[in-house]
């Protein structure tokens, strides 16, 4: 026993001197790398400053928010005001006058009364029948009481038919149909009530369709065309001609105006082109937008561009200046992160990778800030969650939370000291930071991330209620119309707070599998998927070796438990307990839960068995990472059974040896390395304990007690937890969790009688 305890304390001795030397390495290659740290800070804060000599400040507006004063303009610019534009253009190409272009008269005169010109000329005294047929050789196609009235017309006037016939009805078509124009039905209705564009001889003139005096069609025309007639015709003329003659003009007449389409889309054209190109002069002192008036994009971006005329004025002073500002504040937030790393990072493997991707994170998050600042989206926009959501992941528990206060603090610097978003980015970050890392599912970490963004936006609309700028919401009875009125800034940010966390809730839970290989780490969802019995490992296990799967269930079982009692992950201890023994599938029948009543170590020399038992660790993390398990496994997987002696092939070849010929231990002991974590230990304890219980004869509670006192007690000595970080109380909260399951799985049953019994029990009644 003095042996062991010595041995224990020259262990313990050792792994703190090796600990010491860990520490000054891990101190050294810092300094060693000191100037690659300060170099990329330097780059970065360069990097995160320079956008802001262009964009310029964050506006004290939003979109859809009620400008809470008026603004007025500080300098003067040109504004090209894109809505008024677009109005003005889409009333333009509904209200332009369109071109049409007239008949010249003299083909319309032929076309519509030369025939009947030449028709009163040959009326005779022939009678109405020499009439019509007169007409119908000239094309013009008369019932028979229209012929008489027409040769009756004709006989009235006689020899003075030019003058009282044939002049007023020239005058009638060229003085009052012709001047006032004829379109066709369709583009008479298009154009009806509105003004058109009439080119006549190369001169133009606008005419109202419809109107009194306007364009009209043949339809319309000949309700008045009589009335025109008695107009120009003397009165003792008949007035069954005049209404014969009506008719036949009717059905002479076409439209005299054509739509000039080439015409109309050149002036349409040009005078789009004038109206775009208009620019409209702001004014020092006008007012950009006025109290209690929402504001649009449009607006937005008027306010914008007298930011920037304003900030041209100033020349390279204003731009330099704010750069200036912005790097220096920048650069102390990376030297903060270097500190931190310089003091917080134990872990020397992978410091400048995680610090990179942190200045990375950080940088990502500066450019989506002055997107958001340049659009004029509310800053609760700002995806510092990628940040959270990455770090808590991929990075240390106590790096995600300090990297989460850093993107926090750069929302601060960008939208220039606004405490209630610094508020909110902080509640929500931290919030996914200490419950992301225990979600199992994939929609859980999607509802964490919901979840943290609802909070985000509690504190949020909190941080307003305090300073009494929703004070409105308390005294307008819940009307939402006048809730959005008054606070829809604040209420529409807090709600694009919760859009922002979905949407990059989304992202992370897209970006997980790149996440745990490029940080190393394993995430509890991968972990939980592994748990599957439809896993091939797993699979191969149940077929392959039996004995080892209902072995590792068992183990994987206490593993789980006595994890969790001591606070550690027990989801870890359950996945190295399913597969710790994953390399018994190499050659399962030489391990003796497979066995079936032959061993075959019974033919082998101990130390060859001892190779074959030793060599399933290696075979283990070996298949463990052809299949891509996650470096916890194969650690756990290493680690298992640390470097303790496999007494059995020892004490057989010390039984074997010759006569003063001593067996040394050395080829016996396992090859490592001890347990790393207290998840490991507890595997170690977890598997010792369900091997050994194999071989009790009674499993009374007391013995199954014994037996676990007794194995922790042996591990101790070995020194094999000296590495693991449990302690002697934790050690003993794992012997009272495994000793109540262990009572629970082996408990003695009721022997039943056998039918033999029972009936002689019966008889003796």
């Amino acid at each position: 026993m003095s042996g062991k305890m010595r041995k224990g304390s020259i262990d313990r001795e050792r792994i703190k001197t090796a600990a010491m030397m860990e520490e000054m390495s891990r101190l050294r290659s810092f300094r060693s790398l000191g100037k690659v740290y300060y170099l990329a800070v330097v780059v970065w804060a360069i990097l995160a400053a320079l956008p802001s000599m262009y964009v310029g400040r964050p506006l004290p507006y939003l979109v859809g928010s009620l400008a809470v004063s008026d603004a007025y303009s500080r300098v003067d610019f040109s504004w090209h005001d894109s809505i008024a534009e677009e109005t003005a253009v889409r009333n333009l190409e509904s209200g332009y006058t369109r071109r049409y272009r007239e008949e010249p008269l003299t083909l319309w005169a032929t076309e519509t009364h030369g025939a009947i010109d030449q028709l009163l000329a040959v009326a005779g005294d022939d009678g109405g029948e020499a009439v019509r047929r007169a007409a119908e050789e000239l094309g013009i196609p008369l019932a028979p009481e229209q012929a008489e009235a027409i040769w009756h017309g004709a006989s009235v006037a006689r020899n003075d038919s030019y003058y009282y016939l044939v002049r007023p009805l020239k005058e009638t078509v060229e003085y009052d149909i012709f001047p006032q124009g004829i379109l066709d039905p369709v583009r008479f209705e298009r154009e009806r009530g509105r003004s058109i564009q009439i080119v006549r001889g190369g001169v133009s003139y606008p005419a109202m369709v419809g109107g009194d005096q306007g364009p009209t069609t043949v339809a319309q025309l000949g309700e008045d065309l009589e009335q025109r007639f008695n107009a120009r015709f003397s009165v003792w003329i008949p007035a069954d001609f005049k209404k014969a003659l009506s008719e036949i003009v009717l059905q002479r007449l076409k439209p005299t105006l054509v739509y000039d389409e080439i015409g109309s889309n050149a002036e349409l054209a040009e005078r789009r082109a004038e109206l775009v190109a208009r620019a409209q002069t702001v004014r020092r002192g006008d007012r950009l937008v006025a109290r209690d008036e929402a504001v649009t994009l449009d607006r937005l971006a008027k306010l914008r561009a007298e930011e920037q005329a304003f900030r041209a004025t100033h020349g390279w002073r204003l731009p330099v200046t704010r750069f200036i500002g912005n790097f220096l504040l920048f650069l102390a937030l990376g030297s903060a992160l270097v500190i931190y790393f310089r003091l917080a990072e134990r872990t020397g493997s992978g410091t400048i990778r995680r610090f990179l991707s942190g200045l990375s994170l950080c940088l990502l998050t500066v450019l989506c800030g002055y997107w958001l600042i340049w659009m004029g989206l509310p800053g609760t926009m700002l995806p510092a969650a990628i940040v959270a959501g990455v770090t808590a992941l991929g990075m240390a528990t106590r790096t995600a939370v300090f990297l989460t206060a850093l993107s926090s603090l750069i929302g601060l610097i960008l939208f220039e000291g606004r405490p209630d978003l610094m508020v909110g980015y902080l509640a929500s970050g931290w919030f996914f930071v200490y419950t992301a890392t225990h979600a199992r599912w994939r929609i859980l970490l999607l509802f964490t991330a919901v979840l943290a963004g609802l909070v985000g936006s509690v504190a949020f609309v909190s941080w307003n209620f305090a300073r009494g700028d929703l004070h409105d919401i308390l005294t307008m009875s819940f009307e939402w119309a006048n809730i959005l009125d008054g606070s829809r800034a604040i209420l529409l940010a807090a709600l694009a707070l919760i859009g922002n966390w979905l949407v990059c809730g989304l992202v992370i839970l897209a970006l997980l599998p790149l996440i745990e290989r490029f940080f190393g780490v394993t995430s509890r969802i991968r972990l939980q998927d592994l748990t599957s019995q439809e896993h091939p490992l797993i699979r191969r296990l149940i077929v392959e070796a039996p004995g080892t799967y209902n072995h590792s269930v068992i183990v994987s079982t206490l593993a789980e438990s006595g994890a969790e009692a001591i606070g550690a992950d027990g989801l870890k201890a359950r996945i190295g307990g399913l597969f710790h023994d994953i390399g018994k599938i190499v050659k399962p029948e030489y391990f003796t839960e497979n066995e079936f009543g032959v061993s075959r170590h019974d033919n082998l020399s101990p130390h060859m068995s001892t190779l074959i038992i030793i060599n399933h660790v290696k075979d283990g993390a070996e298949i463990a990472r052809n299949f891509r398990l996650p470096s916890v496994v194969v650690d756990m997987i290493l680690q298992h059974h640390g470097v303790s002696l496999m007494r059995y092939f020892h004490y057989k070849a010390v039984v074997q040896a010759p006569p003063g010929i001593e067996v040394a231990k050395e080829p016996f002991f396992y090859p490592g390395p001890r347990p790393q974590s207290p998840e490991a230990g507890v595997l170690m304890i977890a598997d010792s304990v369900e091997a050994a219980m194999r071989s009790l004869d009674d499993s009374s509670p007391q013995h199954l007690r014994t037996l676990v006192s007794n194995l922790i007690r042996d591990r101790l000595m070995e020194g094999q937890f000296e590495e693991s970080g449990l302690t002697m109380s934790q050690l003993a909260r794992v012997e009272e969790v495994f000793c109540r399951l262990l009572v629970s799985m082996f408990h003695t049953r009721v022997k039943y009688p056998t039918k033999e019994e029972a009936d002689k029990a019966r008889r003796k009644r």
